[in-house]
């Protein structure tokens, strides 16, 4: 299914009130996943092609996902400049484990920085983010 970026974009800052550069490249795609607005953003976004941006950061992304939208956020996600990911905030770091096969394809899709923080990453899932990320010229993890 094809994209209209007017739409999505549009639908992106009405729910976020997220800025929109007329260059989509230089966007910087911030979904706080606490807020119901930027789960709807999520939902969109998982059933057509995400538009190439410069930085896609995910925060407050739960342990769980039951109804696979961050999955198919995530596989949507084409060539992206930064990705980033954070747990809670509240300190109880929830796990990326169910998550591992969706950020793998996104992480294969980061060129220059992969950031990871506030969540725990089980030893199993740590080489395989590792080497996912390896098209990447940094990769951070808190």
């Amino acid at each position: 299914m094809k994209s209209n970026p007017d739409f999505m974009m549009g639908f992106y800052k009405l729910k976020t009130g997220g800025e929109v550069p007329s260059n989509l490249s230089q966007l910087n795609f911030r979904l706080d996943l606490s807020k119901g607005k930027h789960r709807e953003v999520l939902a969109l976004f998982g059933h057509f092609p995400m538009l190439a941006c410069k930085k896609v950061f995910l925060c407050n992304a739960p342990e769980t996902d039951v109804d696979g939208k961050v999955e198919a956020f995530l596989r949507s996600l084409p060539s992206i400049g930064v990705f980033g990911w954070d747990g809670a905030y509240d300190g109880t770091n929830p796990s990326i484990e169910r998550h591992i096969a969706g950020l793998q394809h996104a992480l294969r899709n980061a060129t220059e920085e992969v950031y990871f923080g506030y969540c725990s990453i089980p030893d199993g899932c740590l080489e395989s983010l590792v080497k996912s990320s390896s098209g990447c010229e940094r990769l951070i993890i808190r």
